[in-house]
């Protein structure tokens, strides 16, 4: 798996990841996030996941428990995908966690909601 993190804004985050996801990789983003928490800010992230071809399914719990703890702090995730599979996996996590995961398959989509967000936090 390959990833960038990068805070594109204040309290904006966008992500890419090509590859296979693992543990690691979840303990790895949710550490990122938590340090950018501490501030007390709420935080938005833009992932650009159309590169992941899957994910370990022991990535689906501790992600879970890690967002719901940290929801009243998290405005709704924007997800870039191609892959079916990770869109219906995001689908159900959106409907465990009840706070609405924005999942979508066109970068055009993807690219103007994360303009808007970076111009809204900036005005």
């Amino acid at each position: 798996m390959r990833g960038s993190f990068r805070l594109v804004a204040p309290g904006i985050v966008r992500t890419q990841v090509e590859g296979h996801v693992d543990a690691a990789a979840v303990r790895w983003y949710t550490a990122r996030i938590d340090r950018l928490l501490l501030e007390g800010k709420r935080i938005q992230t833009f992932h650009d996941w159309i590169g992941i071809d899957g994910f370990e399914p022991d990535v689906r719990a501790p992600y879970r428990a890690w967002a719901d703890r940290q929801k009243d702090l998290l405005d709704p995730p924007h997800f870039l995908v191609r892959s079916k599979i990770v869109a219906m996996a995001l689908s159900v996590t959106s409907l465990v966690l009840g706070h609405g995961l924005v999942v979508v398959s066109d970068r055009v989509e993807f690219e103007r909601a994360l303009a808007d967000a970076i111009r809204d936090r900036r005005t």
